[in-house]
């Protein structure tokens, strides 16, 4: 077997470690371990390739996860598995499509009478996809590699949003509004399912303020669009999305949120690839004393993984398929979050020093040769070249 052959191997397993049990065709499918019970999930995007003194593969980055507290609001555990030819297929996850990538398929048979799957390539040798199971057996968390007989055959569960292989969002925060909000990044186009649900991008930030602008996604969320989800309740069962294959839905405007893919460091299988958490530069989805949705540095939502280099240390990372507001020195540590529209507007109901009309958003004036909105019902007005709020 060539290198390159083995390399182009080891990419096929990390972008698409994701095979067809109860294979229907076409389709979003999660991947779980017949022995293990745990799930594949994409983590990553690189490989180390083949191991110099063996025929095994660098397939790390396919992290296997038991918890379905875990998985199911994880869009990295939903593959797209499309049949090319023969045993051949095309594999995407995580926005990556992995023959694009690699210009390489990956070969799936049905084993076990058809009750399971496995995972292939071979050129001389073939290898095959399991679960790690030696270093971290019983453990709910694992990765993928090339070697391991008794770990080999995978399920193939379709997506089934009426079913129990759902992809349901948890929310991060619930506000004194009452209602829960998550930020959220998936590679695939999806809607949203359930009602109640809104998704939103961040289009202005007002440092000044000290507040954010929303903006309401109407239709399907395009992909690798980082949003805020506004969700129906804290259980992920009642805020379905549903993957798509395509939308024609574009995002207008500027979206100023900054999406975050992976979060993974694992010193077994040496694969890391995170955004490390960072105040300075960072401000998260989270809600302020009173309770209101906010972007701050609250480290509520923060994990850490294990890196192990010339020595052993723990880095403090932001959630996979999460998204950030990027700061800077000037940017407040607090960002109120408001509609597009007042997030813009100086909280000012007089002044004094100048004199001009006065107008709604619409146009229409409302007062002639003013100094003060005072007396004027609450809204925005456009005073003096700027929007004021009366409240």
């Amino acid at each position: 077997m060539t290198k390159k052959t083995i390399f182009a191997i080891a990419l096929a397993c990390i972008s698409g470690l994701t095979a067809h049990a109860q294979l229907k065709g076409d389709g979003y499918y999660r991947i779980q371990n017949v022995k293990t019970g745990r799930y594949m999930t994409l983590c990553d995007r690189h490989s180390r390739g083949a191991n110099s003194h063996s025929t095994q593969v660098d397939a790390g980055a396919l992290q296997t996860k038991k918890l379905w507290s875990d998985i199911e609001s994880d869009p990295g555990s939903v593959f797209y598995i499309k049949k090319v030819n023969g045993e051949e297929y095309n594999i995407l996850a995580q926005g990556i499509d992995m023959h694009q990538l690699i210009n390489y398929y990956v070969r799936i048979t049905r084993t076990n009478d058809g009750q399971s799957y496995r995972f292939w390539q071979t050129n001389g040798t073939t290898l095959y996809l399991s679960d790690e199971n030696t270093k971290n057996a019983g453990k709910d968390n694992s990765f993928v590699k090339t070697a391991g007989a008794d770990t080999r055959d995978w399920k193939i569960i379709p997506l089934d949003n009426n079913g129990d292989n759902h992809l349901g969002l948890t929310p991060k925060v619930q506000a004194n509004n009452g209602k829960y909000y998550t930020t959220y990044l998936a590679g695939f186009p999806f809607s949203l399912q359930s009602s109640g649900m809104k998704a939103y991008t961040i289009t202005t930030v007002n440092e000044s303020q000290g507040m954010v602008g929303y903006q309401e996604i109407n239709g399907d969320v395009p992909a690798n669009t980082p949003v805020v989800i506004e969700c129906s309740s804290a259980d992920g069962k009642n805020n379905l999305i549903q993957p798509l294959l395509s939308t024609s839905n574009n995002i207008t405007g500027k979206n100023m949120l900054t999406g975050v893919y992976f979060n993974v460091g694992d010193w077994i299988s040496g694969h890391y690839n995170y955004v490390e958490y960072n105040t300075e530069k960072q401000r998260l989805l989270s809600t302020n004393a009173t309770g209101e949705l906010v972007f701050n540095t609250s480290d509520a939502s923060i994990t850490s993984v294990r890196v192990v280099d010339d020595e052993s240390y723990w880095v403090r990372v932001l959630p996979h398929n999460s998204a950030y507001i990027a700061a800077t020195a000037s940017t407040p540590t607090e960002l109120k979050v408001v509609d597009n529209t007042t997030a813009g507007v100086s909280h000012i109901t007089t002044d004094a020093t100048k004199t001009g009309d006065i107008y709604t958003l619409t146009g229409i004036k409302v007062r002639s040769k003013a100094t003060s909105t005072a007396g004027l019902p609450q809204g925005i007005y456009v005073f003096n070249g700027k929007k004021v709020v009366v409240e």
